[in-house]
């Protein structure tokens, strides 16, 4: 029979994990390192990004917004023509 080994609390592996909000409006997701909570930036100056994006065929993303006042601008222009 062995003798069981004492382990540290140091010796376990931290508890580690991921959140992330799927708002309405707004998405945003963080990280637990076991010992605090950091929030991943997700836009260019923020946290916080729309919730509705868009990525072309380049694969270049765009936010709803943008895309959508794109796609408004191409309808307006074949109506127009």
């Amino acid at each position: 029979m062995q003798a069981s080994k004492h382990v540290s609390a140091s010796q376990l592996p931290k508890k580690v994990g991921i959140g992330i909000d799927f708002g309405t409006s707004n998405s945003a997701a963080a990280i637990f390192d076991g010992e605090r909570v950091t929030l991943v930036q997700l836009a260019k100056d923020s946290a916080i990004m729309p919730s509705a994006n868009y990525v072309d065929r380049d694969l270049s993303p765009l936010l709803a917004r943008r895309r959508l006042t794109i796609i408004l601008r191409v309808i307006r222009a074949e109506r127009l023509s």
